[in-house]
């Protein structure tokens, strides 16, 4: 039945409502606009039952209205009324005050026919039944089962019922206890967010559940790049030994615009500014040097240049003073994701899975996060690939199957975006050489000028003629200086003066050239731990003891004065050199001595003994 049926019983109200007619005249002249916030019902919204039980108020109405057309509708007309109805409808009709109320609730809502439906969610007593102390058990047991212990439902309410009767016996009552389904239902009104908020936490529960808005938008390659670390799901072999040493870490830097991966390290260096650093410079070199050593990649790698905006998570190697302060000198603008917010980078996060499944899975060594998936399987037994295989494996991959495929949709391949983009805005390449990249990722500290260099770490000084120079100008101060952690073989030096850093080598070049920073801390630990394998304290402490006696017996005779006690011991030292200078020639005529008679007590030389002294 068309709303104009119903409508004219009220038009006078309406007419008489300045409040209807302003809001009428409002609902005009407003534009329209989406907040969010309103609401759409028809029919449909409810469930079937629901819908049946509107169509056969409105059928009631509907025949009432008609009835009713000139005098209006009152619950005294509706009671003749109830036989036609009964006769028209199968269903029993209520009673005419029932049939009233629907009229009002239909008329008041503007004549929509969703103000129809029974409101049967709200029926049911809503007060709980239980006494306190048992409700507060059973919600205490809920809150087992719904929170990361996990509790299963069958052992809260075991121990529900261990807890009510513990409390009638010590109390001396008689509670009763909870039925299993009492447990069951309440758990069920909890809803999936309060459910994960219980179990990991709200913060957890809001990311689960938040809104999904638009995706970033890019213009150009290199506008914004992603960073991050993960560990392969794979385990890599010794070269030499091709015994299992571990699973490799990746860190890749994902283009947000053309999908494309622009830079990698693949080691066993963990996420620190090494491994960063390494990825960093890896993204902005063209990669003809790098492809030069992999002659079964075939493909290009397009990617190269400085990102305007680089994106990362917060761990403590993106928070370092030197990392800004290379970004700074690049001009690479650095966001900081907050903390848990894995899908504010959502391009290396699909990408570590896309390596992991479309490259990892079926490589020997593989690791599996769900034990019982990888039930009768032993990855480190299996592993035969090194590190260097695996990173020729991925350049393969990457460079000739994935940056050449488009997506599943269709919608974009990272070959192609990348040389459409790079047409209109070509990247921004380093011009400089690769030493002074090196410059701009090398780390600055201040060290002190001395005579025999700058000291740099244990065992490694660093000098030349230009540093003299300098120190002859200056003398002795700090000085700042730049190092490169990779390579120890030079430093660079600040000229306060010139304002500029100049090179200098180490000392032993050789050494400090092949080494980096980790693995001269290893030598220089391996060293000490060389250097005392003959070390026994034990000795060291009889050595100790054994001076103290012989300082203590030397002492305890009897001398009257220091240079007395100077003179008996230069005789002492005399006469054991000469001993031991000359061989001995035993007499052939004459009895020798014994040992006792040719003695001579240092202790009784007299003070006053002349002491001649023979000058040649």
């Amino acid at each position: 039945m068309p709303k104009k049926a119903f409508a004219h019983f009220h038009v006078d109200n309406k007419l008489n409502n300045p409040s209807t007619i302003n809001q009428s005249s409002n609902e005009k002249n407003s534009s329209v606009s989406f907040t969010g916030d309103e609401i759409f019902q028809d029919i449909t919204s409810f469930s079937e039952s629901v819908a049946n039980e509107i169509r056969f108020r409105f059928s009631i109405l509907n025949i009432i209205v008609k009835e009713c057309h000139d005098s209006g509708v009152t619950a005294k007309k509706i009671e003749p009324l109830r036989v036609q109805l009964q006769r028209e409808i199968s269903r029993p009709i209520p009673s005419s005050i029932t049939i009233y109320r629907w009229w009002l609730k239909y008329r008041d809502s503007d004549f929509k026919i969703t103000s129809l439906a029974p409101k049967t969610k709200k029926k049911g007593n809503s007060s709980i039944k239980v006494p306190d102390i048992v409700s507060e058990y059973i919600s205490h047991s809920i809150e087992r089962v719904i929170s990361a212990e996990k509790l299963n439902i069958n052992n809260a309410f075991k121990s529900v019922r261990k807890k009510v009767r513990i409390y009638n016996l010590t109390h001396n009552t008689s509670y009763k206890y909870p039925s299993y389904e009492t447990i069951r239902k309440r758990i069920k009104k909890f809803t999936p967010y309060e459910k994960l908020a219980k179990s990991k936490g709200e913060r957890v529960a809001k990311r689960e559940f938040r809104r999904m808005g638009k995706k970033i938008q890019t213009e150009s390659i290199l506008e914004r790049v992603e960073i991050d670390h993960t560990q392969l799901d794979l385990f890599a072999v010794h070269s030499t030994y091709r015994t299992t040493i571990g699973r490799p870490w990746l860190t890749q830097l994902v283009d947000c615009h053309s999908k494309s991966v622009i830079g990698f390290y693949l080691g066993f260096e963990p996420p620190s500014c090494t491994s960063l650093t390494l990825a960093l410079k890896n993204a902005i070199k063209r990669k003809d040097t790098l492809l030069s050593n992999s002659p079964s990649v075939k493909g290009k790698w397009l990617c190269y240049g400085i990102p305007d905006l680089l994106v990362t998570d917060n761990g403590k190697e993106f928070l370092s003073k030197s990392f800004m302060q290379t970004c700074d000198s690049l001009f690479i603008n650095v966001h900081q994701n907050k903390v848990e917010t894995p899908d504010n980078k959502p391009h290396t996060e699909r990408q570590y899975g896309t390596t992991n499944t479309s490259l990892l899975n079926d490589l020997p060594g593989k690791a599996f996060s769900n034990y019982l998936i990888r039930e009768g399987y032993s990855s480190e037994t299996e592993a035969t690939l090194t590190v260097d295989e695996i990173t020729e494996i991925y350049l393969i991959w990457l460079i000739d199957i994935f940056h050449k495929k488009s997506n599943t949709r269709g919608t974009n391949c990272p070959n192609v975006t990348w040389n459409l983009s790079a047409r209109i805005w070509p990247p921004n390449e380093f011009k400089g050489t690769d030493d002074e990249l090196d410059f701009c990722f090398a780390d600055k500290i201040t060290r002190s000028l001395r005579k025999e260099g700058i000291y740099l770490k244990k065992d490694l000084y660093y000098s030349n003629e230009r540093l003299a120079e300098y120190r002859g100008k200056k003398g002795n101060h700090t000085v700042t200086i730049k190092y490169n952690p990779e390579s120890l073989g030079y430093i660079w030096v600040l000229d306060e003066d010139c304002e500029s850093y100049f090179k200098v080598p180490a000392i032993n070049f050789e050494y400090a050239s092949g080494i980096s920073l980790w693995l001269h801390e290893k030598n220089m630990e391996l060293k000490k731990v060389l250097s005392h394998t003959e070390y026994n304290q034990e000795s060291e402490i009889d050595a100790e003891i054994a001076i103290d006696e012989i300082v203590d017996k030397s002492m305890s005779l009897k001398k009257t004065t220091l240079t007395n006690r100077k003179r008996a011991a230069r005789y002492q030292e005399n006469t054991k050199r000469a001993k031991n200078s000359q061989p001995y020639i035993p007499p052939q005529s004459k009895e020798l001595p014994s040992s006792s008679d040719s003695r001579v007590d240092a202790s009784n030389i007299d003070d006053d003994f002349n002491w001649e002294i023979d000058y040649v």
